[in-house]
């Protein structure tokens, strides 16, 4: 979606609707409408979608500072009712600003707000009680700071939390038995970013050269022992390759300021981790992504790896490894490093290079004295019996001179 507005801080304005790494134990998967004006993040809001699609928790909206009083935030909240025509919302608790923000925001769809609707049409979602808490709260901040916040459009129960609890809680359904990400069992995939030496950037972005020399080369260049962890939008380790692009892209778009250069989205494709379940690196499975929580060093298999140039995020170069190549998760400080990480990487996270290996013995050197030995007496027992073998006699009174001759040898003088 982009915005077509007058003239203004927001020209050139675009919409888009992306995932969201949220509370990787929440019950429905994370989304996020964010607000990007010249190539950088301009507000953002978080929530919360039913796997039906029928209903979605706002978890948080906001808007950077120099982009506010502009209808930035009514335009996103919008954007999530356009998102999701069919879906019951819930805004939740109000925090003092928001609650200021409400007061101004007209909704376009009122009917479809659980604050406005009674809690029989909608305990299937949420939490009854939950709800009706969110609503004393937000009544509070309206009364403190003497807002309206459309107090007549939200509908009075009448009844007492407990009553309500009792009636409803039967109705909620709290698990839903959706699967999670696994890494004993999937492909996963790390989004990063990272700005490459100049004529390094030339180098893997140049379709000329062979596409496993240029992935080599990013890997020497980042370190085997450097992939990455969870940070502020990469390093979650995602069930899919376009999240973890969309990652380094929303990595790339809430930059304090941009780069001086163009940067590279890089995309680790590791396979399932092979060890017995109980020795698995520690981990919070979201439905679409893993974070591990483990705080030392996680050895993993790299497939593949894949990157794009922030110039031009169409053209993607994927190199795909014959054998698996050997990397880690970088630990999360230094004194949490395994001694095989230690062994295998130096406190860059660069390869060390292998020790020297003495040179190969020749075959059966342990016995070379003793095969001389036997070697050297059959020689000498051939020569023995070599001259104990006597020329034989001619028959009595047969002149010796009648005797054969031995052949002549090639070489020797004719007669």
């Amino acid at each position: 979606m982009t915005y077509t507005g007058p003239p203004s801080r927001l020209r050139g304005l675009s919409l888009h609707l992306v995932g969201w790494k949220g509370d990787p134990q929440h019950r429905w998967p994370g989304h996020q409408v964010i607000a990007v004006v010249a190539e950088r993040a301009a507000g953002h809001v978080e929530f919360h979608l039913h796997p039906d699609g029928l209903a979605l928790e706002v978890s948080y909206l906001e808007v950077s500072r120099e982009f506010r009083n502009l209808g930035l935030a009514s335009l996103l909240m919008d954007r999530v009712y356009e998102a999701h025509p069919d879906a019951w919302i819930n805004h939740g608790r109000r925090s003092p600003d928001g609650a200021k923000w409400w007061d101004c925001y007209r909704e376009p769809a009122p009917e479809r707000n659980i604050h406005n609707r009674p809690p029989a049409e909608w305990a299937m979602h949420f939490h009854a009680v939950r709800v009706a808490a969110d609503q004393a709260v937000n009544h509070e901040r309206n009364r403190f700071y003497g807002l309206d916040g459309h107090r007549d459009a939200e509908h009075r129960y009448g009844q007492r939390l407990e009553e309500e609890y009792q009636l409803h809680a039967p109705t909620y359904m709290h698990e839903l038995g959706l699967p999670r990400a696994d890494p004993s069992q999937q492909h996963l995939h790390a989004g990063q970013l990272v700005v490459l030496p100049a004529g390094l950037h030339r180098f893997v972005h140049d379709p000329a050269r062979p596409v496993s020399e240029r992935g080599h080369a990013l890997l020497e260049h980042i370190g085997h022992g450097n992939l990455p962890r969870s940070s502020d939008h990469t390093g979650f380790w995602n069930t899919t390759a376009q999240a973890a692009y969309d990652d380094a892209w929303l990595a790339t778009l809430f930059q304090d300021a941009p780069f001086a250069a163009p940067a590279t989205h890089l995309v680790y494709q590791a396979r399932p981790h092979t060890t017995e379940p109980e020795h698995l690196p520690q981990y919070a499975a979201g439905h679409t992504y893993v974070n591990y929580t483990d705080a030392g060093d996680i050895s993993v298999d790299l497939a593949a790896l894949s990157w794009r140039s922030t110039t031009d995020l169409a053209a993607i170069h994927h190199a795909v490894f014959d054998t698996p190549v050997t990397a880690a998760i970088t630990p999360e400080y230094p004194q949490d490093a395994s001694a095989q990480y230690r062994t295998r990487y130096d406190e860059l996270g660069m390869r060390r290079s292998p020790a020297p290996q003495p040179a190969a013995s020749p075959p059966f050197e342990e016995h070379r004295q003793e095969i001389e030995a036997r070697a050297q007496q059959t020689i000498s027992d051939i020569a023995g019996r070599s001259r104990q073998a006597a020329r034989p006699r001619p028959p009595a009174g047969q002149d010796q001179s009648l005797l054969p001759s031995p052949p002549l040898s090639p070489t020797a003088p004719r007669p």
